[in-house]
């Protein structure tokens, strides 16, 4: 009886600690890490994490702040996105937090529809951002969604979004084709915004396509749509945006009329960007058309209102259309002087755009990482949940084990399970641990490269800009200090020495501006069919009076049918570089040579000279940024390394490629490839 009794007593103790497994209350700090108790868990892992990060509001009104404190989830989510809309186009950082917080709440709620709109407006925080393919990652997951809801006009928008995408990507064959597919839907459902939105964007590929039939189909479309709902700035933009395509078509009477019926929309609502914009574009036109005293009154204008708004960009353009202006007039120290203050514009626009660029990137990448903290301690409560339920799996096994005897190998079966079940979604959350750390740290590598790139090329400037500018400033102060006791040969070869050295500033300007507006993704790239032996007769005219004073030989020998498919600017900009190169290291009574060939559907070009050549070494260190290469002239010309590195950058843009080949003292060829048809061209023919 006693025995029976002792194990009544010990069946009683196990069941009391079978039940305090249960309930999984144990000792403070095995569980739980950090000093948090359960009900800490719950409330970290409660809808959107407000306790994580300090202020998850940033500088809401107090009236919202009051509105979301009291809000059910569902009205946090559309309060969210319409945040993350509305800071779209003032702050990215703060657009990209509430689209987060936004999708954490659908995510957590399984709101299919609800994700795919958060998923949409990261999509376009990372399209401002400039990542194009993340961007398009989350555009895709958003019309994955779309699609499985039968939301067909969120899968229009999506595709109106993926078009955007591909036209930056110059794949315009794939962003027509998206478009008309939104297009499509746009008619079936007879949504007029989204309509007028694809034919707005379809007008814009044709243009830059230069298919006269289309633009025109689409864009009167658009006037359509415009016209019956009284859209006024609609009917502005279309209207500009024509005048803009004829003014690149040369058609130059079709381009004034459209620009003066976009400027009478303007000016009827008083919308001075609008007006500050056609008005330098009706300027261009008249100065293209030699019309130079009928475009001052515009120029003016324009100046005026861009100057009071504080646009930058379009002042910048303006005081190179007056660079124009004075130099039709053949004013050419007032031209200068224009051109100067056009460049310091461009200057500033870069250095503006580069600090935001770095400063938006850098808080959005602390942002992120901020989000994937919070998703990282979410995932470790998860894990402690599974640990809390794996204990109650084992009090239960102990009751069980008590009460049920016979029951021991099929609850030992359970068990088993569980702990397999348990120990898979472990590795998987490990899994997506790692991955995310990953992630965290690419992220990093990519700031620190970015920051980098912009200590080297501020060195760049800094250490090329000095030198020219001492010797300027020297040579200067000589002449005016001594010029009573000069002779005329003296004066001569000192004005020589001056023209050298500013000519040497003015090339080391214009190749860090046209580089800044490459790596910026601000260059104004219009390719067009171009004969090769006219670009080759320009440049070799510039540079003619300065292969005289080495008594240098400039041969062309080129076919003069051959012709390519390239924007002008940039392929003078190729071969002027690569020209006064050779000319640089190419002794006195030298020759250099141009030839060209056709190879498939490119053209290769070759600069050939019997200059001093180059070992191996130096070979290696061209066209790269981060080494900055430079040598004197064989006449002690000086250089900066930025031509080539330029060569470079805008051969890969118009879709070649560039090498050299050189030896020391046998001279060197620099080669580089044209396209012959354009790019999309040439892909629906493969």
């Amino acid at each position: 009886m006693q025995q029976y009794k002792f194990s009544i007593f010990i069946c009683f103790i196990i069941l009391l600690f079978s039940m305090e497994s249960v309930t999984g209350q144990e000792p403070d700090d095995k569980v739980f890490t950090r000093g948090l108790e359960v009900s800490d868990s719950i409330y970290l892992t409660d809808s959107i994490s407000l306790n994580i990060v300090s202020d998850n509001y940033f500088d809401l009104p107090e009236n919202i702040r009051a509105l979301l404190s009291k809000a059910n989830d569902s009205t946090k989510v559309e309060i969210f996105l319409q945040l993350a809309g509305n800071y779209l186009n003032e702050s990215l950082t703060k657009s990209m937090h509430f689209a987060n917080l936004a999708y954490d709440i659908s995510s957590k709620n399984n709101w299919t529809k609800d994700m795919a709109e958060s998923e949409n407006s990261l999509g376009n925080v990372y399209y401002y951002l400039g990542d194009l393919i993340t961007a398009q990652s989350y555009y895709f997951k958003s019309r994955e969604k779309m699609l499985k809801l039968n939301n067909i006009i969120g899968v229009a928008g999506s595709n109106n979004n993926l078009s955007l995408i591909y036209f930056d990507l110059k794949n315009y064959k794939k962003a027509i084709n998206l478009n008309i597919k939104a297009l499509e839907i746009y008619k079936e459902k007879h949504h007029k915004e989204g309509m007028a939105s694809s034919y707005n964007n379809l007008t814009l590929i044709y243009q830059q396509i230069d298919d006269l039939q289309n633009t025109l189909k689409y864009s009167d479309s658009a006037l359509i749509f415009f016209k019956e709902t009284f859209d006024t700035i609609g009917l502005a933009v279309i209207y500009n945006n024509l005048g803009d395509y004829y003014t690149k078509r040369n058609e130059l009477k079709t381009a004034n009329q459209y620009l003066l019926k976009s400027l009478d929309f303007y000016q009827s609502i008083n919308d001075l960007p609008g007006m500050a914009t056609v008005k330098i574009n009706i300027a261009i036109v008249l100065l293209r058309k030699n019309k130079t005293e009928e475009s001052l009154p515009f120029l003016k204008n324009s100046l005026e209102i861009s100057l009071q708004l504080g646009i930058k960009e379009l002042i910048s353009e303006i005081y190179k259309s007056y660079y124009q202006y004075y130099k039709q007039k053949g004013d050419y120290k007032n031209a200068l002087d224009q051109y100067k203050t056009y460049t310091l514009y461009m200057d500033s626009i870069y250095a503006d755009n580069t600090m935001n660029q770095i400063n938006e990137k850098r808080v959005a990448f602390e942002s992120e990482n901020q989000h994937k903290k919070i998703q990282i301690l979410k995932k470790d409560q998860e894990f402690k949940q599974l640990r809390i339920q794996k204990q109650k799996s084992i009090g239960i096994f102990l009751i069980v084990l008590v009460g049920i005897v016979f029951s021991v190998i099929l609850l030992s079966n359970i068990i088993i399970q569980v702990k397999s079940e348990t120990s898979h979604l472990i590795k998987e959350k490990n899994i997506e641990l790692f991955y995310s750390n990953k992630a965290l740290g690419e992220s990093k590598n990519e700031l620190t490269r970015i920051n980098q790139a912009k200590n080297r090329f501020l060195s760049i400037i800094a250490h090329d800009l000095i030198s020219p500018f001492s010797a300027f400033i020297t040579l200067s102060k000589i002449l005016t200090e001594n010029i009573d006791s000069l002779n005329k040969k003296e004066i001569k070869n000192y004005s020589e020495l001056i023209y050298n050295s500013a000519s040497s500033i003015f090339n080391l300007v214009e190749n860090l501006l046209q580089w800044s507006r490459a790596q910026s993704g601000k260059l104004n790239y219009t390719p067009e069919f171009l004969t090769l032996s006219n670009i080759f007769n320009n440049v070799i005219q510039i540079y003619t009076p300065v292969a005289d004073k080495k008594e240098l030989r400039i041969i062309s020998n080129l076919n003069k049918k051959l012709k390519v498919f390239a924007d002008p600017d940039v392929l003078s900009t190729i071969l002027r570089n690569l020209l006064s190169n050779a000319i640089k290291f190419t002794p006195e009574k030298g020759l250099i040579t141009l030839t060209a060939k056709v190879s498939g559907e490119m053209i290769e070009v070759f600069v050939s000279d019997t200059g001093v050549g180059m070992n191996p070494d130096d070979i290696n260190k061209l066209f790269s940024l981060e080494n900055n290469f430079s040598k004197s002239g064989t006449n002690g010309e000086q250089g900066n390394g930025l031509g080539l590195i330029l060569c470079k950058e805008f051969v890969e843009i118009i879709g070649g490629s560039i090498g050299v080949q050189s030896s020391k003292n046998a001279g060197s060829t620099f080669w580089f490839s044209i396209p012959t048809i354009p790019m999309q061209l040439k892909t629906i023919k493969t």
